[in-house]
């Protein structure tokens, strides 16, 4: 699992949506695909409506894997719990991270699940 959060929003706009798309997407190639400092981007690019010209907006997100972050959360948790606790038993199954993340889990699944049959649904029309 991916957690991911927004950390940059921009607007493009031209005579046509095609134009305006292009822009977004070409700001992206220079800015994102053809660097090395910035890694781990997701992006999207959402149609505005309501405005003058043809417009839309340039989302860019940061991604963590959810597994690292939890490996890593464990073996400090496991540590501290050694350190200052002095034993070696810990109880995992009372810890509030995994209840989080498994619940997280679940609504994924979920939603996952329903994107797949829309998207089926779709091109299947």
């Amino acid at each position: 699992m991916e957690i991911i959060t927004k950390f940059f929003a921009k607007e493009f706009s031209d005579e046509t949506k095609k134009q305006a798309y292009l822009k977004a997407c070409i700001w992206v190639a220079e800015n994102i695909i053809n660097g090395d400092e910035i890694s781990d981007v997701y992006w999207h690019v959402v149609r505005i409506k309501n405005t003058d010209l043809p417009s839309f907006r340039l989302e860019l997100f940061v991604m963590l894997d959810e597994k690292n972050f939890r490996h890593s959360t464990c073996e400090r948790c496991k540590e501290f719990h050694s350190l200052f606790y002095m034993n070696q038993q810990f109880n995992c199954d009372a810890c509030n991270m995994t209840a989080y993340l498994k619940q997280s889990e679940s609504k994924l699944a979920i939603k996952k699940q329903f994107a797949k049959e829309r998207l089926r649904k779709k091109m299947n029309e």
